[in-house]
């Protein structure tokens, strides 16, 4: 969350990146059994929506409507589960300051660390720190989600800070990683990640 800077964008950025999956693909061997692709769409801000082979949505990180941003979440935009970095409302829907919500009622929510496992995609969330000064009202708290599907490991880190040591181990092998760069305060340093695939968010 920073001073508004951002220009409007009110439309749905379709397929910043699909990533078909065949041997000798970027870490994908395993994926290439599943004979599927995998599709990451950018909407806006720190919001993407990742869909596995079978057709199941992951949302990460909604943003509220026309509040600092200025322009609206895309209608419609459906989900299986829906994966919260952090209680900021651009990054939370607006959740955390009672404002309706960009996803339908009955959508799982995950905002903590922790293994879920929805159809084909396994979701881990890891414990980190946002990026300082910000967010001392909610104790800096930031989940860094691992969504991984049909053999691809994707990291989105919120508004996460310098990573430490031990989440970089934890994390392992990332095959893309989306990453917020709007100022020195995020992740503007290389980090032994090494992704294959780099998704830049959050940008002012």
């Amino acid at each position: 969350m920073r001073d508004a800077r951002e220009k409007p964008q009110c439309f749905l950025l379709t397929a910043l990146m699909i990533l078909s999956l065949a041997v000798g693909n970027v870490g994908a061997q395993d994926a290439a059994k599943e004979d599927g692709t995998v599709t990451i769409e950018y909407i806006a801000h720190a919001c993407f929506r990742v869909t596995s082979p079978s057709g199941k949505q992951v949302l990460i990180d909604p943003y509220a409507s026309r509040v600092w941003l200025g322009y609206d979440f895309p209608p419609n935009v459906r989900a299986d589960v829906v994966l919260i970095s952090h209680p900021h409302y651009d990054h939370d829907g607006g959740d955390a300051m009672g404002r309706p919500v960009p996803w339908a009622a009955n959508t799982p929510v995950l905002r903590h660390p922790g293994t879920n496992q929805f159809g084909d995609i396994a979701v881990v969330g890891y414990a980190g720190k946002h990026a300082d000064p910000w967010g001392k009202e909610f104790g800096q708290s930031n989940t860094i989600w691992l969504v991984k599907i049909a053999g691809l490991r994707i990291v989105h880190l919120g508004d996460n800070g310098p990573l430490m040591e031990d989440t970089i181990k934890a994390l392992g092998r990332v095959d893309v990683l989306l990453m917020p760069i709007d100022s020195q305060f995020h992740i503007l340093k290389a980090t032994r990640s090494r992704p294959s695939v780099a998704g830049f968010f959050h940008r002012s």
